[in-house]
């Protein structure tokens, strides 16, 4: 999908070099795409003994990186003005375990993060997010549930689960992103973990260009507006330049929410977000 902002940068360097037959010299736009995702798609094996780190790939997770650099291989994904983006890059939360016992490490130590930021840096070119252990709950608890039409029981309740920690684990991944992004490079985030991103990115880098593609159910606006951060997660969302969905009725459950819930405007061309969300055209 293709951004509607790109950097003012690219748009005055496009419009004096435009008569020009060599584009290699202009800056491009998507130097790199960074595909950013709560969980890394494979699972590190973490030796003790020797500290030495392998990895071992989940049969059921798909490794988005991989996916869309086949398809820009392929010609199926270029930037602006028919560009290809120069590297396609993963982004997010490493799961680690012990070799000896297979075991989940949830709390690493100075040394072993220090050790894992550069295996995954050096050996598997993907930026890690070490974000605050057992702060996200809010997402598998509250909003996957409810997002499936299942909300919190009386017992249980929306408000005890950590909200606080939604917002510290979206902003580490903010930290990270912005610490390797460069104008002209393309953010696009995966999943409802994430939904206040694209808003923190957008607060510090107005000219970014993000993505965000919802992989589960987005439901009617009845059952939404039961969250009560249905505000902040909305306005979260549409931060973004082009937001996906599975099908038209998810689409048009989030359509109707913005319109609801933040008295948006809504078209066949997109969503004019309210001012608190970036001001952008939202696809």
């Amino acid at each position: 999908a293709r951004s509607q902002k790109m950097s003012s940068n690219w748009q005055k360097k496009i419009t004096k070099n435009m008569t020009e037959e060599n584009l290699e010299e202009i800056e491009r736009p998507w130097r790199k795409l960074y595909v950013v995702c709560a969980k890394l798609p494979f699972t590190v094996i973490w030796d003790e003994e020797s500290s030495e780190m392998s990895y071992e790939r989940d049969p059921f997770e798909a490794n988005l990186a991989e996916i869309l650099a086949a398809e820009i291989a392929d010609g199926k994904v270029r930037g602006p003005l028919g560009v290809k983006p120069e590297e396609v890059v993963l982004v997010g939360a490493p799961v680690v375990r012990r070799a000896s016992d297979r075991s989940l490490i949830s709390v690493y130590e100075d040394k072993l993060q220090h050790d894992l930021d550069s295996f995954l840096r050096e050996e598997m070119k993907v930026v890690p997010v070490f974000p605050p252990p057992g702060r996200d709950r809010f997402a598998d608890l509250v909003i996957f549930p409810l997002f499936h039409y299942t909300p919190p029981s009386m017992e249980t309740g929306i408000g005890l689960y950590d909200w606080d920690g939604y917002e510290l684990v979206n902003e580490s991944f903010k930290t990270v992103v912005l610490s390797v992004y460069r104008p002209g490079d393309l953010v696009f985030i995966h999943d409802y973990p994430l939904m206040l991103l694209p808003k923190l990115l957008r607060k510090e880098r107005p000219d970014i260009c993000i993505g965000i593609y919802i992989h589960c159910v987005f439901p009617s606006s009845e059952v939404y507006r039961i969250l009560p951060q249905r505000e902040e997660l909305l306005r979260g969302v549409l931060s973004s330049n082009v937001i996906g969905f599975h099908n038209f009725q998810y689409v048009r459950h989030f359509l109707t929410a913005s319109t609801r819930i933040l008295g948006c405007e809504c078209s066949a061309s997109g969503i004019e977000a309210c001012e608190d969300a970036g001001g952008t055209l939202t696809k």
